[in-house]
């Protein structure tokens, strides 16, 4: 338990809750810092094979808190301290080798919209809202909003939501792609938790390297990522969760994938 977030196992799946209510979860450096520590031991434990973060109420996460935890010493929205740290988190958490769930409630704002964009993939409830505000204040995104949501939007669509400051309900968003599916506020939580538990059933070896030949395969030229995909392919063919799946579909039971 810690000041501004709360880490929680169930099983196979790690429920990494953000906890800032007086300020609608606004992420602070404290936070950041807590952030780390549960991802040092979410990756610590061999049984954890999803994480799902969410911000635990009627909001997501309205942003980067402009002041230092405690300190009440003010941070410019341009301090590069502050998309440095954002970086080295988001591009932590969306490297897991294991997939990784956001459930969206309410606002995901700035830089709460930017950590929904490093999950693998989004859940919204019907009255989530997303948008990257920052050109209001005479800044830009600095937590791979520039970078993450044209990828997913394409080039002109991103610009124009960040030109503009626009916020997009959950229906655009689901047509835009940033949303994977949008469920009534009572079933998020339930859904999103239903999804982990449900991929924490895969083989998890083969889940990450899915993962990785995505990812990685949308940095590089077609034939680069062919290429990277049979070379992932050959390797989960020796190992033992393929011996095991291959038996399991032979025997017609659930396979009992082990991570080796």
């Amino acid at each position: 338990m810690y000041e501004f977030t709360n880490l929680e196992f169930r099983e196979r799946v790690a429920i990494l809750t953000l906890s800032n209510p007086k300020k609608k979860n606004a992420i602070n450096f404290q936070m950041m810092d807590e952030m780390h520590n549960a991802l040092d031991q979410i990756e610590a434990n061999k049984e954890i094979r999803s994480l799902l973060i969410w911000g635990g109420g009627d909001v997501f996460c309205v942003g980067m808190d402009i002041t230092r935890g405690r300190t009440g010493e003010v941070v410019s929205p341009t301090d590069n301290v502050v998309a440095r740290k954002l970086h080295t988190l988001y591009n932590r958490i969306e490297k897991l080798p294991m997939p990784v769930i956001a459930a969206v409630e309410g606002y995901a704002l700035g830089g709460g919209f930017e950590l929904a964009l490093a999950c693998d993939i989004r859940l919204f409830s019907e009255n989530a809202k997303v948008g990257l505000p920052e050109l209001n204040i005479g800044t830009i995104p600095c937590g791979g909003g520039t970078q993450r949501l044209p990828r997913i939007v394409g080039a002109g669509k991103a610009k124009e939501l960040i030109f503009t400051c626009d916020r997009i309900d959950a229906a655009e968003a689901y047509n835009l792609g940033v949303a994977n599916k949008v469920v009534p506020s009572s079933d998020l939580f339930n859904e999103a938790v239903s999804l982990a538990e449900r991929l924490a059933k895969k083989a998890p070896l083969a889940i990450g390297m899915a993962k990785h030949a995505v990812d990685a395969g949308l940095e590089v030229d077609l034939q680069t990522g062919l290429m990277l995909e049979s070379r992932n392919s050959s390797l989960l063919r020796q190992t033992a969760d393929y011996t095991e799946g291959v038996a399991a579909f032979v025997q017609k039971r659930e396979p009992e994938f082990q991570g080796k």
